[in-house]
């Protein structure tokens, strides 16, 4: 069995970046561990990848962003229509 096989089919906009260019180009390792997330890495490429523990790449690609869980919900609308 060859290397070759292991690989995707397609290539991945982020297939040639280093974790250094990953964490630079979006702005933070959970950034980038979203992105690869959204580009179809599993979770143990995004963590060789991105340099972090499966565990760290893990927890970010399952919980949500609370600034948009947040915003989702309207708690904002709620605030200003109390006041």
């Amino acid at each position: 069995m060859s290397d070759d096989n292991l690989k995707p089919a397609t290539s991945r906009p982020s297939d040639d970046l280093t974790a250094e260019q990953l964490i630079k180009k979006y702005g933070s390792k959970s950034a980038a561990i979203r992105a690869l997330d959204n580009q179809g890495y599993s979770v143990s490429e995004i963590a060789k990848k991105v340099g972090v523990i499966y565990q760290h790449a893990r927890n970010v690609v399952l919980r949500p962003l609370k600034r948009n869980s947040a915003n989702k919900e309207g708690a904002n609308d709620d605030k200003q229509k109390e006041g």
